[in-house]
């Protein structure tokens, strides 16, 4: 870093650890130095190995760079819990919307081979029930007979627990489609909502893409979707009780679309070329003598 002499380092950080060492490096060579860091949440909260002892050794990480950016209001909130006192600035994630738009929602069920003739709930993403919680939704779903017998689950993905999804929704009776990796656009417009439930999030790209496409969704009351969501869409953390309850109401009252004014917020606001004028501009304004 010395010997190139860059006007900032930008880090960019999987969580604090990740990449601590060029903060380091940029403050020993009185450099200045910027942390984009998606996701702030402790060791702990994340279910990592000792994630209690390794939090209390990171805890000496959170004021290693100047600026801190990242992705939410809820992630700017909990760098301050955790102790940040450098600014915190916030560039939104953005997704294609272009490509993420309504469509023809039956075509769609076609083309993935999902009944049309049932309600259609979806998740996309890893398959790996420490944080997506894949499971969770099946069990909320099969307890509930009016759900079950009425709901269609449709995951797209791929993981560690992959094999054991596809045991739990033959053992449940649940009806239910496990799909691999694919352009999820077209699942979007198949599903008449998809479910987050995850343990933790940043803040989703498969719920900016899904809204972007008029697809409702569900999910944990924590993180982005606190952000984004209403809080009639959302349900406690890791509570099937709750999922179970926020799925019969959303179906009760028809599966109401997202309103113009989310759609709008997401489109506008959470695009891609939104992201890179605000990423850009935020990494410009933290070099000294520009701003």
């Amino acid at each position: 870093f010395r010997e190139i002499a860059p006007s900032l380092v930008v880090a960019i950080q999987g969580n604090l650890e990740h990449s601590s060492l060029a903060l380091l490096a940029a403050r020993r060579a009185g450099i200045s130095s910027a942390s984009y860091l998606p996701v702030p949440h402790t060791n702990a909260a994340m279910g990592a190995r000792f994630g209690s002892i390794r939090d209390l050794f990171c805890s000496r990480l959170i004021n290693l760079p100047d600026t801190y950016i990242t992705i939410s209001d809820e992630m700017a909130k909990m760098l301050k819990e955790r102790g940040a006192t450098t600014p915190v600035r916030i560039v939104y994630n953005g997704i294609d919307t272009d490509r993420f738009q309504p469509g023809d929602g039956p075509a769609a069920c076609r083309q993935l081979g999902v009944p049309a003739t049932k309600v259609r709930i979806g998740m996309v993403g890893r398959i790996e029930f420490r944080q997506k919680q894949q499971h969770l939704l099946v069990e909320a779903v099969a307890a509930d007979p009016t759900l079950a017998a009425s709901c269609h689950l449709v995951f797209a993905g791929e993981g560690p627990d992959s094999g054991t999804l596809v045991e739990i929704l033959r053992t449940s009776g649940v009806s239910g489609t496990v799909l691999p990796w694919s352009d999820p656009a077209d699942l979007y417009r198949a599903m008449d909502v998809m479910v987050i439930p995850s343990r933790y999030e940043g803040l989703p790209l498969v719920m900016l893409e899904a809204l972007s496409s008029g697809t409702p969704v569900l999910g944990s009351d924590r993180d982005g979707m606190r952000d984004l969501l209403p809080a009639e869409w959302r349900f406690k953390t890791g509570d099937v009780a709750a999922l179970r309850a926020a799925l019969a109401r959303f179906l009760s009252e028809g599966c109401p679309g997202p309103s113009a004014d989310l759609i709008g917020r997401v489109r506008s606001t959470m695009s891609l070329a939104t992201f890179r004028q605000s990423f850009s501009s935020t990494l410009l304004g933290l070099v000294p003598g520009m701003n």
